[in-house]
């Protein structure tokens, strides 16, 4: 079966996951994308920040996952940002970026019908 490319994500998801990329990394302290940019061990450059921020580009699930862990760890994981880096994640996997809903129902389309032996359990 040949890959079928999938559909850009809507322009609401986008825009809403850079605005939280966005309140993440003021979190952190940067006032800016390039502040962030410049620090060792950044996982993008300004201009790919800057774009994930406005919404224009989307980046890959490892790509956010980076950048979230990257922003969080940059005040120690304090609660206020731990909760802000919590509610990224959860919002990127909920949405329709990243097909991650498609690939649960698949799973559980898929899962074999196991026999129980009366007391809940597989025989």
């Amino acid at each position: 079966m040949p890959r079928r490319k999938r559909p850009p994500a809507a322009a609401g998801t986008t825009r809403l996951l850079g605005g939280l990329l966005r309140d993440l990394r003021r979190g952190a302290g940067f006032r800016s994308a390039r502040a962030a940019a410049t620090v060792p061990g950044s996982p993008a450059a300004t201009q790919t920040l800057y774009a994930y921020e406005r919404g224009s580009l989307l980046p890959t699930l490892p790509q956010l996952l980076d950048l979230v862990e990257f922003y969080a760890d940059q005040n120690g994981r304090s609660p206020d940002q731990s909760a802000r880096a919590v509610a990224t994640i959860c919002a990127a996997l909920s949405g329709d970026a990243y097909d991650v809903s498609r690939a649960l129902a698949l799973t559980r389309s898929l899962m074999p019908h196991l026999p129980t032996d009366g007391r809940g359990g597989a025989r």
